[in-house]
């Protein structure tokens, strides 16, 4: 027994001598400090409201991490606008300018590159774990508003669900978790047994990171060196969870799915899903009443099928209609979008005629013209939340303002109306409206809005009045470079 023992310690020995070896010519064991990055923006937004100039430049500040092949990753939304980016590593002085390959506003991810080499020695990438389990220990590095050094805070994961990305509005699975994601996180690795399992992102009535079948998903699609985005199907969908409405659609107590209350115009659905239908399954898998899959010991909302795909890969459907079982396939394409909650990366898109700003209405020019919600006017609270495209209407149009002259006087106080006509013709979007106003040949062009109202502009004196009124409101162009 004794001697058993012995063989026993001796190869224990031998084999902590030979780790101890292997880690030696691999490289030191794994630092979670060594992989963590400062991240220092420095950006400038564009001032929707007057058009004359941007906004004066502002500064945040976040964290990320090293990857394979040199990049850092982090969160779109600590780069976006960005006009110069430095970051630095854990514990040391000198800051190295960054630059953004690539960046995903819908997920909110990105990544950097370092033109420095330099910058990479003595840092080590992080390898990317799977989706933790829930009530499992997970840490969170970073370097949150406040201070200079590296913070790490620890908890547990108490929820995974598809949930709102506050940067984009758009929905994908998220980690919930109980340590603390403050300022200045935004970006930073949390690890799980030194694997990262996800990036921290938004912080407040709850803690959360994305995980990595996002991050792995953003990564795959960035291989071919551009980003396209995630899928959308574009329909609306109810739940089924009242009995009398699965019996008046001819479901069988069996069956189970999803009411198609919506398809939305040009996207992945369109031409194949109708009002009516009732989606029972995802490339095989079912869907309960309550909208939701399977997902680990758990479950998640059918949506997250959709986000394992790639825009252009093909999906499978079994559908109820009309009291008949069939299957459906068709390519997935990107979501379409009527009025957008925020862009970025982009200057304001405007004509301006006899004085009168159109624009598309965005998040960029309600948010740049009124700092509380409740101020909003109720019409353009109303397309943002509700308003879907058609193939007569694709973008909406608002006359935001009108720069008062001789050629305008009576319409002088009009301002965010939704324009839905000129001379007779419906305004699709705004390269339409520059055709509308470009090519025509009438004595009168009438502007109808929304709310019933009309302003009427002589084309001629419109012409002859452009130059001053570009003159006096210190406006460089009658459109943007886009519509030029």
């Amino acid at each position: 027994m004794g001697m058993n023992k012995r063989i026993i310690s001796i190869i224990a020995a031998v084999f902590l001598f030979v780790t101890a070896s292997a880690q030696s010519l691999s490289g030191k064991e794994f630092n979670p400090k060594k992989s963590v990055v400062q991240i220092f923006t420095t950006y400038q937004l564009a001032d929707y409201s007057t058009l004359r100039q941007m906004r004066a430049p502002e500064q945040r500040s976040g964290s990320g991490c090293v990857i394979r092949g040199d990049r850092i990753l982090t969160n779109a939304h600590v780069v976006s606008d960005q006009t110069f980016i430095q970051v630095r590593k854990a514990g040391e002085v000198d800051r190295f300018t960054a630059e953004v390959e690539y960046i995903a506003h819908d997920c909110d991810l990105a990544l950097l590159k370092v033109a420095d080499p330099a910058f990479f020695s003595d840092t080590q990438s992080v390898e990317l774990g799977g989706v933790p389990d829930l009530r499992e220990t997970v840490n969170v590095y970073g370097f949150p508003v406040g201070g200079s050094q590296l913070a790490v805070t620890e908890g547990v994961v108490s929820r995974i669900e598809v949930n709102m990305y506050f940067h984009s509005r758009w929905s994908f699975l998220t980690l919930q978790i109980d340590a603390r994601v403050a300022a200045g996180n935004s970006g930073g690795p949390v690890f799980c047994k030194d694997r990262l399992v996800g990036i921290a992102f938004q912080g407040g009535s709850s803690d959360e990171a994305i995980p990595v079948p996002i991050i792995n998903h953003f990564l795959k699609d960035i291989q071919d060196n551009k980003y396209d985005g995630f899928p959308d199907l574009g329909a609306a969908d109810q739940h089924l969870e009242n009995p009398t409405m699965r019996k008046k659609l001819g479901m069988k107590d069996s069956q189970t799915g999803v009411y198609v209350a919506h398809v939305g115009y040009n996207s992945s659905a369109w031409d194949h899903l109708h009002r009516g239908d009732v989606i029972m399954s995802v490339d095989g898998i079912p869907i309960a009443n309550d909208g939701t899959i399977p997902f680990k010991e758990d479950r998640v909302q059918w949506s997250h099928i959709f986000d394992m795909h790639h825009i252009g890969e093909t999906i499978r459907l079994g559908v109820l209609r009309e009291g008949e079982t069939i299957q459906l396939e068709f390519p997935l394409k990107g979501g379409v979008i009527f009025v957008p909650y925020q862009e970025f990366e982009k200057s304001p898109t405007y004509y301006i005629y006899a004085g009168l700003t159109f624009m598309p209405l965005s998040g960029n020019y309600i948010f740049s013209s009124w700092k509380r919600w409740n101020d909003v006017p109720t019409n353009l609270q109303y397309y943002f939340f509700h308003k879907k495209p058609s193939p007569e209407r694709l973008v909406p149009v608002v006359l935001t303002n009108v720069l008062a002259h001789d050629i305008n006087i009576g319409y002088q106080n009009m301002d965010n109306l939704i324009l839905m006509r000129v001379n007779g013709s419906i305004v699709r979007d705004m390269k339409h409206l520059k055709t509308l106003l470009e090519t025509n040949a009438e004595p009168f062009l009438s502007f109808d809005f929304e709310d019933s109202r009309q302003i009427v502009v002589d084309p001629a004196a419109a012409q002859k009045a452009m130059p001053d009124i570009l003159a006096k409101y210190r406006i460089d162009s009658h459109c943007s470079k886009n519509l030029e």
